[in-house]
């Protein structure tokens, strides 16, 4: 029999196919939040990938002695040019490599990585520093027999290769160092080859230059006696100040005694005062501070040397951000208590004033 469809009941129509329809309302779905989010297409281009560092600025270098010092090489390789400094440690990129397993762990392999902070540098190491003679230095204490007579050792320099090791690059490797310490280190590489001895104190082409250094290690606030600290920070402070105004002309000297990393700040007229100041201090054995210990009747305590020959004087040049101040909290709470204190004695004795200078209180 005959039945007009639209009188056929629901549960006795056929269904109809829906997999072709589902399939491409789903591709059409999936295309449009593709259009609707091109952040994600481009979070996939973005993946983390490896390239090469600046390898135009460094040099790797073979057949230095097993027994050298950073210091030596340091200033070998500076000779033909100014080394690129660490952003967080403001010292130069030199990397000397050592074993890490088996009996020799933890001594030199022999070779190293070093970087320029100009590529024209990488140049004058390839034709100079190339199958050059190491000098050694005769002032470093060495565990091995080393002698002045032995024949110098001859090293091989060649520009750097930087190639990834396994699959997986990552990226989180990369250290979080502020903007400020980056700016430092380029304005101190800058400073090194390019300033202006003019009476405006500043690096050529117009620039401020770098002024302000920080000592650390100068003393240690442990050692100072609290009835002599002010005569021996100010001896040290004017110690310092004599022997900075050899390279110019000192601004300010700020000593915070209560940092237990022995922190002066010294601030230079001119630019190139401050490198000078660096170079010489950096390295440098802590200064003796000898003050005498007398005691309250006069007695005389002897003279007391303040000096650790373990740590050695660390000079960098400000960041502009470091607070090196050390707040004594403990302090701070006892004077913010006898205020509290002189404050309540002092609502107590209300009643011994006049009406007129006692204190007013609202709605009485």
């Amino acid at each position: 029999n005959y039945i007009h469809s639209a009188l056929v009941p629901p549960s006795a129509k056929p269904k109809k196919p829906t997999t072709s329809k589902s399939t491409s309302t789903n591709s059409t779905t999936t295309a449009n939040n593709n259009n609707n989010n091109p952040t994600k297409k481009r979070k996939k281009k973005q993946k983390a990938k490896f390239s090469a560092k600046s390898a135009k600025c460094w040099v790797y270098v073979t057949g230095l002695p097993l027994d050298c010092t950073l210091e030596e090489v340091i200033d070998t390789f500076s000779k033909v040019g100014i080394l690129d400094l660490d952003p967080e440690t403001q010292k130069p990129k030199v990397k000397l490599y050592k074993h890490h397993k088996g009996p020799l762990q933890g001594t030199l392999k022999g070779d190293a990585s070093i970087c320029y902070a100009r590529p024209e540098s990488v140049d004058l190491a390839l034709q100079l520093l190339d199958e050059a003679q190491f000098i050694r230095s005769t002032t470093v204490t060495r565990k091995s027999s080393y002698s002045t007579s032995d024949p110098l050792p001859i090293i091989r320099v060649q520009r750097a290769k930087f190639e990834q090791h396994g699959d997986i690059f990552e990226s989180t490797k990369k250290r979080n160092i502020s903007q400020a310490k980056r700016k430092v280190v380029r304005m101190a590489a800058l400073q090194a080859v390019d300033w202006d001895e003019g009476d405006n104190g500043r690096i050529s082409g117009g620039r401020k230059g770098l002024r302000i250094i920080v000592l650390k290690h100068m003393f240690h606030p442990r050692d100072l006696k609290e009835d002599t600290e002010d005569a021996a920070l100010r001896k040290l402070e004017q110690d310092v100040h004599t022997e900075c105004e050899q390279w110019g002309t000192v601004e300010k000297i700020t000593i915070f005694a209560k940092n237990p990393q022995g922190v002066m700040i010294v601030k230079f007229a001119q630019p190139s005062a401050a490198s000078t100041a660096v170079k010489e201090y950096n390295g440098r054995s802590p200064p003796v501070m000898n003050h005498i210990n007398a005691g309250k009747n006069g007695g005389g305590g002897g003279n007391k040397s303040i000096h650790d020959n373990t740590l050695k004087i660390d000079a960098n040049y400000w960041d502009g951000v470091t607070d090196y101040t050390i707040h004594d909290e403990e302090k701070e709470i006892h004077e913010t208590k006898k205020r509290h204190d002189e404050f309540g004695k002092w609502l107590d004795n209300q009643d011994d004033l006049p009406e007129e200078f006692k204190l007013q209180v609202e709605g009485h």
